[in-house]
């Protein structure tokens, strides 16, 4: 199975994930968020 890069997050995506995670947010709609502003061609 071929490797999926790595994805270097940035210090503001960082304070974003874990303030969403404190607030009780899933890790869906965490992942769905990130990957909205970091890739938005990718979304629907």
């Amino acid at each position: 199975m071929k490797q999926r890069p790595q994805i270097y997050y940035t210090e503001a995506q960082k304070t974003l994930m874990w303030d969403r995670w404190k607030a009780g947010d899933t890790l869906h709609e965490i992942g769905k968020l990130l990957t909205d502003r970091t890739y938005p061609f990718t979304s629907s």
